[in-house]
């Protein structure tokens, strides 16, 4: 049998330990730790993760780009835009000139919050409480001109 036919260890080379087995062998508790530390690192930047789509899923709704999409998931910004564009189809130029003008006053205000790193959720969220008080107020004012003029005594009194 020839040198080039045999399949057995040629020499003390052919016996080297891997060199994950190598690193282990040299320091466990460093090689432990730093498994143990990269897998907890690992879980947390996935929760954290998890908690900032959550967020922004709650907020923008599934397709943050756009306002009140066909087929998305609505989120919290959504809800003037879808309100503003169902009056739309009711009361037609109306409805148009109301999302417009959310359009315009949210799409600076939201543009302006993205430069706040991770306080933008808490801008937005300050943003949207007030539009959605401005927006239920002006309607309990409609609902009282509206008493008012179908003379419906002690609604409004």
């Amino acid at each position: 049998m020839s040198e080039s036919e045999s399949s057995g260890i040629s020499g003390w080379v052919d016996l080297s330990l891997p060199s994950t087995l190598q690193t282990f062998i040299e320091n466990p508790q460093n090689f432990i730790l730093g498994a143990v530390l990269s897998g907890l690192l690992e879980w947390v930047f996935g929760a954290v993760s998890i908690v900032i789509d959550t967020i922004l899923l709650v907020i923008a709704g599934s397709e943050p780009t756009t306002f009140d999409a066909p087929g998305e998931q609505l989120g919290i910004a959504d809800i003037p835009v879808s309100v503003a564009s169902n009056l739309g189809g009711v009361g037609g130029t109306v409805g148009a000139a109301i999302i417009t003008g959310i359009e315009a006053v949210n799409a600076p205000l939201f543009e302006a919050a993205s430069f706040a790193g991770p306080f933008s959720p808490i801008i937005l969220i300050v943003i949207i409480i007030g539009e959605g008080t401005a927006v239920l107020w002006l309607l309990q004012r409609a609902a009282y001109v509206a008493a008012d003029l179908l003379q419906l005594g002690g609604l409004t009194e």
